[in-house]
């Protein structure tokens, strides 16, 4: 496994890049956002355009981080497979 993080691109930075045998991670974090806003952030800026040549299943990742709990706020994941939807994988109980 082999994990970079601020990885500029031509429209900006992706906060990390975790690249497996099978897939590679876009992964874009948030505070007091919403896992959704990092998502857009993410497909908003093509980040998995420098990516495309790496052979790999691109798999799209926003997390947000609520700092007044302490905790995930949420996790979203996006892939090919889903295109146009979002799964919101955890959300934080309230």
């Amino acid at each position: 496994m082999y994990v970079n993080v601020e990885v500029r691109t031509p429209k900006g930075r992706v906060d990390m890049v975790i690249r497996t045998l099978t897939t590679l991670y876009v992964v874009e974090l948030k505070l007091n956002k919403t896992a959704d806003i990092a998502l857009e952030q993410i497909n908003l800026r093509n980040y998995p355009e420098r990516f495309a040549l790496c052979g790999l299943p691109i798999v799209k990742v926003g997390i947000n981080f609520d700092s007044e709990r302490h905790t995930l706020g949420g996790i979203g994941l996006l892939n090919k497979e889903l295109e146009g939807t979002f799964c919101e994988m955890y959300r934080a109980m309230k």
